[in-house]
């Protein structure tokens, strides 16, 4: 009789543990935070360095910025979004914990980015 309390007793355990692991994982997933920066030159009338990374391997394809805010130079990675305007140069990012899953938006005038040739990785 005690042998099977102490199996239900830990069937319950690992079930409220299964639980509590499944809801951590599952907001670990769709956390995200938003930034919004405004962009300094890098060069004259560059904002924006833009370049893409091919893989063999399907899911490591992903674009490059470099964009320069609060006076040093930045590195992005993640999925780009350019969109020209004549307002003032801004940087939208929404970063997650997914690698190179960040989503980027630019927004620049026209003429202001500097594309670089996209770089094949095997």
């Amino acid at each position: 009789m005690k042998q099977i309390y102490m199996k239900k007793k830990i069937y319950m355990g690992l079930i409220v543990i299964s639980i509590f692991l499944a809801i951590q994982s599952y907001r670990y997933c769709i956390w995200s935070e938003e930034y919004t920066y405004q962009l300094q030159e890098i060069d004259n009338g560059v904002y924006v360095q833009y370049h893409r990374v091919f893989s063999t391997v399907p899911a490591d394809n992903y674009e490059v910025v470099q964009v320069c805010f609060n006076d040093t130079l930045h590195t992005l990675t993640g999925d780009v979004t350019i969109i020209y305007n004549n307002d003032v140069p801004q940087l939208s990012v929404t970063a997650n914990h997914f690698v190179n899953g960040d989503e980027i938006i630019v927004y620049v005038p026209k003429g202001s980015v500097l594309h670089y040739n996209d770089v094949g990785v095997r």
